[in-house]
């Protein structure tokens, strides 16, 4: 299989939302076959300026991490998730007090989002979603009123430096 080039910066805006939709399931069929670092190589490049390759970037990190339990990776898909979500608050539709004290009234339309606004509501409210689910993937410490004897039948030990059979 081919590896495809990674994709140029800064597109036409005309067709930046169609390129960068092919380009990141480009992406997604590389990471569906195995090549994880050949997907994450190719959207590398647009993560800091599209929503969309900086969404489905951590995305793929989120898997990997999902995958592996690992804390070093739970905490890169963590941040790389946060990264995204500040990148799909720049697009997502500016409003002022007034505003908002108007939207208590009348409820905004999709009518008056742009398609930016409209697809960086989506993707924002995606990175929200992704973020909590990561939340239960990531090693908590054990409550302190956990009991002695509840961490002796997990077979955990109370103190750290001893041991349970």
């Amino acid at each position: 299989l081919v590896t495809p080039s990674p994709p140029q910066s800064a597109p036409s805006p005309v067709s930046s939302l169609h390129e960068a939709l092919d380009q990141c399931m480009t992406a997604l069929d590389l990471f569906l076959t195995n090549q994880f670092s050949e997907a994450l190589s190719y959207l590398k490049p647009r993560t800091k300026e599209s929503m969309y390759h900086s969404l489905t970037y951590a995305t793929i990190l989120e898997m990997q991490a999902m995958m592996t339990f690992d804390p070093q990776d739970i905490l890169l898909a963590g941040n790389m998730m946060k990264e995204a979500q500040s990148l799909c608050q720049r697009h997502r539709r500016k409003s002022s007090v007034s505003d908002s004290f108007s939207n208590l009234v009348h409820r905004p339309t999709m009518d008056q989002f742009t398609e930016e606004e409209i697809h960086a509501e989506v993707c924002y409210a995606e990175c929200l979603l992704q973020r909590a689910a990561l939340t239960f993937l990531f090693p908590h410490p054990s409550p302190p009123h956990t009991s002695a004897k509840s961490l002796r039948i997990l077979g955990q030990s109370p103190h750290p430096s001893t041991t349970c059979p």
